[in-house]
């Protein structure tokens, strides 16, 4: 028996395994850049949920400080200035510093003016909003600073 040899090629050729090869990496880079994507967005809502949570967690002790300390719970209800406690002020969470501010503002009954409220035990609602703002980079000024508000409504039934 005679061996037959043909003389039609076999595998491939450099010019289609270098055009496969770019392919690919496209198709690579095109994949990285979308997991670097959602990476990011992952981050950015993890923060978000971060900030939430040290908002409702302002949220809880300020009105339990406020029902502990009758002479704080006075200064919140007539409107004086009351101050967050420093304990609450920043907290810091996977190296990311969150700065939490509290304004509050007294809710106004239907037909009831401005200038009646200070001092008025009439004054029988305050939303309060609790600010956090947060950088994602340490180098940020706070003009790139990222920040969320949570509001509440306090009645002073509650209190």
């Amino acid at each position: 028996m005679r061996a037959t040899t043909s003389n039609t090629p076999t595998g491939f050729s450099l010019v289609e395994v270098l055009i496969s090869l770019a392919v690919m990496a496209v198709a690579l880079l095109a994949l990285v850049s979308v997991l670097t994507s959602g990476m990011k967005a992952q981050n950015k809502t993890s923060k978000h949920s971060i900030a939430h949570a040290v908002a409702e967690q302002t949220l809880e002790r300020m009105s339990a400080t406020l029902r502990a300390d009758t002479s704080a719970g006075t200064a919140f209800w007539e409107g004086n200035s009351w101050t967050l406690p420093a304990t609450l002020s920043e907290v810091t969470v996977d190296g990311v510093i969150f700065r939490c501010s509290v304004t509050s503002r007294a809710l106004l009954a239907k037909g009831q003016e401005f200038g009646t409220l200070k001092g008025d035990s009439s004054n029988v609602a305050r939303l309060v909003t609790v600010t956090v703002a947060w950088s994602e980079d340490a180098v940020k000024t706070e003009a790139g600073a990222q920040e969320l508000s949570v509001r509440r409504v306090y009645s002073r039934s509650e209190q």
